[in-house]
């Protein structure tokens, strides 16, 4: 570790770094600051090294660590300030910066996003490098570093503390499109602060199409290609784009076809609302894997949905008969209309049929003609 001595020097001779990760300071708590600072002084010493001012014929001190010490310090009009003097090259000052400011408490995830982008373009650190660094699993960096992605109203809504850091990593996996219908569909609530809903509310407003970027997915295709009947490595992929936590397991597999149970802490949020997030996710699952058909259940959950499917068959059935009209039912997928179609054919006077093409094919309930 370099010398460094400790003095009392000119605040207006210490200039601000560039490369401080740290760019989000609470006016509030700044105030605080400088009303303890002008009380008890300033307890810590601000870090800065020395370096020439090309502009002037005297040396000037260039801040490393403790920049909001240093802005509450001038908020409370201190024109000296104590410093620890240390000479350090342009990489030891920042990574020094890196650390202390990304140990705070209070860090903010964008500050550490942007800190940790500056560490992989400096090209002098890997992903792994940064990972040992901070004391982080090599996951948290990753990310981080896709909160970068975030478009601009989106990123300043997150720093207003609008939306929370689950709401911030869903919206960072979409492109920049989605990002933007995602900002404008946000309805103000009260004194134009916008409302992003729950996460949960965000995961299932959105069909998993909608939180997929179609490249990553064209990608998995391709990586994948050797191994296209590989249900569990593919449907895995497809959850950890989602940002949904759950394991899988094969409950049944036969030469073209495999049945996979989900099961963890995310049930409800990949079955949806009364199931269409769980068939929007078997039906993409089938246009990736190829030459096998896939059926996906959550920890019985298709039982309990053939059951109410058949309640509400019975029931349309007897509203098509006291109506005398036909009867439209919500899109479901094939499996689902079997179902339906069971049911309405022990109704002699009903006849059914489909209609649309799939995701988007649903069923027609209504009475026989006669004659």
């Amino acid at each position: 570790m370099s010398k460094q001595t400790l003095e009392i020097i000119s605040i207006h001779k210490i200039e601000l770094s560039t490369t401080n990760p740290r760019k989000v300071f609470d006016p509030k708590a700044l105030e605080e600051l400088s009303e303890s600072i002008k009380e008890h002084g300033i307890l810590q010493p601000i870090l800065v090294r020395p370096y020439v001012d090309e502009k002037s014929s005297w040396q000037d001190y260039q801040l490393v660590c403790g920049e909001r010490r240093y802005r509450a310090a001038i908020l409370a009009g201190l024109e000296e300030v104590p410093v620890s003097i240390r000479v350090l090259t342009d990489d030891e000052a920042f990574e020094l910066q890196i650390i202390e400011n990304l140990e705070r408490k209070d860090v903010h995830p964008l500050d550490e996003a942007d800190a940790f982008k500056k560490m992989l373009d400096s090209k002098k650190y890997t992903i792994a490098d940064i990972s040992a660094k901070m004391a982080k699993p090599e996951s948290f960096i990753v990310q981080r570093l896709k909160l970068v992605d975030l478009i601009e109203s989106v990123r300043e809504d997150f720093l207003r503390g609008h939306l929370g850091i689950g709401h911030a990593i869903l919206i960072s996996r979409c492109d920049e499109f989605k990002q933007k219908d995602i900002f404008d569909n946000a309805q103000p609530y009260k004194e134009g602060i916008p409302d992003y809903g729950t996460v949960k509310e965000l995961k299932e407003s959105k069909k998993i199409l909608g939180f997929i970027d179609l490249k990553g997915l064209y990608e998995i295709t391709a990586v994948e290609k050797q191994v296209e009947n590989d249900v569990v490595t593919i449907a895995k992929k497809l959850l950890t784009m989602m940002d949904i936590n759950l394991e899988i397991e094969i409950t049944k597999s036969s030469e073209h076809f495999v049945l996979i149970n989900l099961y963890g802490p995310d049930n409800g949020i990949i079955i949806g609302k009364k199931g269409k997030t769980l068939n929007s996710f078997e039906f993409l699952l089938n246009t990736l894997v190829k030459g096998c058909k896939v059926e996906v259940d959550v920890e019985g959950f298709k039982e309990k949905r053939a059951n109410t499917l058949r309640d509400l068959a019975r029931k349309m059935a007897e509203k098509a008969i006291q109506t005398d009209k036909a009867v439209k039912l919500n899109p479901m997928p094939p499996r689902e209309r079997k179902i339906i179609h069971e049911i309405i054919n022990k109704y002699e006077e009903l006849d059914t049929y489909s209609e649309g093409k799939d995701p988007k094919r649903y069923i027609v309930i209504r009475k026989k003609k006669v004659g």
